[in-house]
């Protein structure tokens, strides 16, 4: 990951927490829930967090789907607020980032029947992206889902910009996955907020692996 992203979260880590923690999450958690409920990858139970940041999504696949969770994250102070906020003997931090992954996740090869990039899609270029599509398919056998949110436009300094049409060709050209929904959600504000909203909104893609 570039050094100005780990630099930016590291000395962000706590307002960036508390932005999660006030945020309505729960157009994304609802399609994550329909996602889930399309799995059809019997004997694989693990989950899979790309960019699990604090864990603030990390925590539902692990309570509310009951799933072994790794939660990938390359920023030290993210990974440590999410040990101490949301404890949890379903959840393993590992630090890394995509497409590279550390041997203790390559060599689970076929046992993730999910995976999210929820925060971390629109920090990838365009060759990390197609290499991440490549990488977790063959973490995961067919039948399991990967979903990814990011916001368009971006809504933060060092993040790419994504149209939906591009990851749609990247999905196609990858031959690996199918693009079973996509959708446009509300961007995430804190819950009763009256201000004006973020202009940017979230792209949502639910793959299912050929």
């Amino acid at each position: 990951m570039d050094a100005n992203i780990v630099a930016y979260y590291t000395e962000n880590a706590e307002k960036i927490g508390d932005q999660y923690d006030q945020a309505d999450q729960s157009g994304i958690l609802q399609f994550l829930r329909e996602s889930f409920d399309l799995v059809r990858a019997p004997g694989a139970r693990y989950a899979l967090d790309l960019g699990a940041g604090q864990g603030h999504y990390a925590i539902r696949l692990a309570e509310d789907f009951n799933l072994q969770v790794i939660a990938l994250e390359p920023v030290a102070a993210m990974r440590l607020a999410g040990q101490q906020k949301f404890p949890h003997e379903s959840i393993r931090w590992v630090d890394g980032a995509m497409p590279s992954l550390p041997d203790e996740i390559t060599g689970m090869n076929g046992a993730f029947c999910f995976a999210a990039s929820l925060a971390s899609w629109h920090y990838m270029d365009a060759q990390d992206r197609q290499e991440t599509l490549g990488a977790l398919a063959l973490l995961m056998p067919p039948g399991s889902r990967f979903c990814i949110t990011h916001p368009y436009p971006p809504s933060r300094e060092h993040q790419f910009s994504i149209p939906a049409e591009e990851t749609l060709r990247q999905v196609r050209d990858s031959k690996l996955w199918t693009v079973e929904r996509h959708a446009v959600l509300p961007y995430p504000v804190k819950a009763n907020a009256t201000a004006a909203k973020s202009k940017a909104q979230i792209l949502a893609f639910d793959l299912k692996r050929c």
